[in-house]
Formats: C-alpha cells, sequence, structure tokens
C-alpha cells in the first residue's frame, strides 16, 4: 500500500510532496524487524498470536504497511503467554508494544525485566 492511499498519507504528501513515498519505505522492514503489525497485517501474513492475548495491543505505526492503527506486538504477546502472565495483567501492568505511537520506545530487554519483576525472578542476572 502506499502512503497515497492512507488519509496520513495524504497529509504527508501535502507536506513532504515527492519526498512521501520515500519516507514511507523507511517503515516497511524485513519479516525480522516486525514490531508493531495492525490487524490487517495480521490477517494478511498469517501471523498467528497467542490464544488470549490477540486482543491486547495499541496505537502505533504499523511496522508492514506504515499506517497509524491498533497494532499488536507479536513477539511481545508471546512473551507474555510463554510467561504465564495472565491477559487481564498483562492489559493492566505491562507495556503491550515496543514502539507505541505515544510514550517511549522499548527494547525486548525491557520487557523481560518487567517479566522478572512480575514472577519473583533475579533481575540482577
Amino acid at each position: 500500500m502506499s502512503a497515497k492511499n492512507t488519509i496520513c498519507g495524504h497529509f504527508t504528501n501535502r507536506i513532504y510532496g515527492e519526498r512521501a513515498e520515500a519516507m514511507t519505505e523507511q517503515y516497511l522492514p524485513d519479516q525480522s524487524n516486525i514490531r508493531s503489525i495492525c490487524q490487517k497485517c495480521i490477517r494478511a501474513r498469517g501471523i498467528a498470536l497467542p490464544a488470549g492475548y490477540a486482543d491486547l495491543g495499541g496505537l502505533a505505526r504499523c511496522s508492514c504497511c506504515a499506517e497509524i492503527a491498533d497494532c499488536r506486538d507479536p513477539d511481545v504477546l508471546r512473551r507474555y503467554a510463554e510467561a504465564g502472565i495472565p491477559p487481564s495483567v498483562a492489559f493492566y501492568s505491562f507495556p503491550l508494544l515496543r514502539h507505541p505511537l505515544s510514550g517511549d520506545k522499548l527494547h525486548m530487554s525491557s520487557i523481560e525485566a518487567f517479566i522478572l519483576a512480575a514472577t519473583g525472578g533475579d533481575v540482577d542476572d
């Protein structure tokens, strides 16, 4: 999908003109660099989210199509499921995206520290 097909792309195109298409290319990563992905791209790519965690997400720029939408972070959600953190606890107590639209960007090591602190693990390792 090109930037011209989205509302945000329309305004970006008005501001930046011909450079708008080049700007969105930087947001199209390879498969290993997906941090936030919208529902449309999840269905298109066939990405499986852990059962019960599929509704956990937030507003972010999709790593695949560069649209601002309600996105999920598959790696974070899988990690919460593996750690045995219930979806309701994850929703209220943990960050759901590493790259939200507003707020600080997190690394996976920060997510691991949150999990270790919540499960009683030693965070000094």
